[in-house]
């Protein structure tokens, strides 16, 4: 097992329950005016749902990149989501278990108001780094599928489109499958074998036999991704030139990357300055997974001179400074 998988299966799950309104006495109601009651009163078969389902649970992360490579101890808070299959907040106190490919994460939230956050923390710097410089984070807790309910009935039945999927696990390449050789998975039901989507409904509200559905809870999951960032900077013109004649106004493209090519922590800066021309925007705060800005150069007015174009990218937190020159004659 990967020594950077922080196992945690165990889920103290908040209140899942269905209560639905059966009955057509509506005499406990009857206090107001019929407009009032017809306003006030849901429809028998409204049912009242705190069963967290799949296409309510979602989860964010603060930061997209961390300085991660060079530098321990940094952090991204992980906040999740979650409601019901009417998009009602589930119960406070729902528990939501969390695990990470990388780095370190609080194991457990609990709701209030249909969210809560963990902190994921960057460490293990004296290990193997990702393939992709990517930490992935699993969110996950006891709920249902969701369905699309066409009659209207708060049941499933069978024919009606629903998202069907496998038990968690981390998709480290990003391709939407379980490879069972690099990839774990958390086993929800405990059997030592990982159970892909089944072609059935999972949930308790289900109208039809064990050929349409599965009357049982599942594990619901999202998960999210931090880049590990390196605070080193590397730096190219993407599209432009610098002009070789004087007052003359050009368009450049800056692509701003790690020394591996993916994104600068969020945070970085850039500077830009010219010895004798102007630059437009002179200051750059690259946003979440930005790797491109557009900026205007014109040259000076002196001619017969060298004029240097300097670009400093400054890493966050720690303040690490790349600097990158290029030049143009001026004849």
């Amino acid at each position: 097992m990967n020594n950077h998988f922080l196992k945690n299966t165990a889920i103290i799950t908040g209140a899942l329950f269905a209560v639905a309104g059966c009955s057509s006495d509506n005499s406990a109601f009857e206090s107001g005016s019929a407009s009032d009651t017809a306003n006030e009163i849901p429809a028998a078969n409204d049912v009242i749902t705190q069963t967290p389902d799949l296409d309510s649970f979602s989860v964010a992360t603060e930061k997209l990149a961390v300085e991660a490579l060079e530098h321990e101890g940094n952090t991204s808070e992980i906040s999740i989501y979650v409601a019901d299959r009417n998009n009602n907040p589930v119960p406070d106190n729902t528990a939501i278990s969390f695990e990470t490919s990388w780095g370190q994460v609080e194991p457990q939230c609990l709701t209030a108001k249909g969210a809560c956050s963990v902190t994921w923390t960057e460490s293990g710097q004296n290990t193997f780094l990702p393939a992709n410089h990517s930490a992935i984070i699993i969110a996950y807790t006891r709920g249902e599928e969701s369905f699309t309910d066409l009659n209207d009935n708060d049941l499933y039945d069978a024919g009606e489109p629903f998202t069907d999927i496998s038990e968690p696990f981390l998709d480290i390449n990003n391709n939407d499958t379980r490879d069972a050789a690099t990839e774990e998975f958390i086993d929800g039901d405990a059997d030592n074998t990982f159970d892909a989507a089944d072609g059935l409904f999972t949930g308790t509200p289900c109208t039809g036999d064990n050929t349409v559905c599965n009357r049982v809870s599942t594990l619901i999951w999202d998960i999210t991704r931090v880049t590990l960032s390196s605070s080193n900077a590397s730096v190219s013109i993407e599209s432009g030139s610098l002009p070789t004649t004087i007052d003359t106004t050009t368009n450049l493209t800056i692509k701003v990357t790690d020394i591996y090519g993916y994104n600068m922590a969020d945070g970085t800066t850039v500077e830009v300055l010219s010895s004798d021309g102007k630059v437009e925007p002179a200051a750059i705060n690259l946003a979440g997974n930005q790797t491109l800005f557009n900026l205007t150069y014109t040259t000076g007015s002196t001619a017969s001179t060298t004029e240097v174009l300097t670009i400093k990218v400054k890493s966050a937190p720690s303040g690490l400074e790349s600097i990158f020159t290029v030049s143009t004659t001026i004849p």
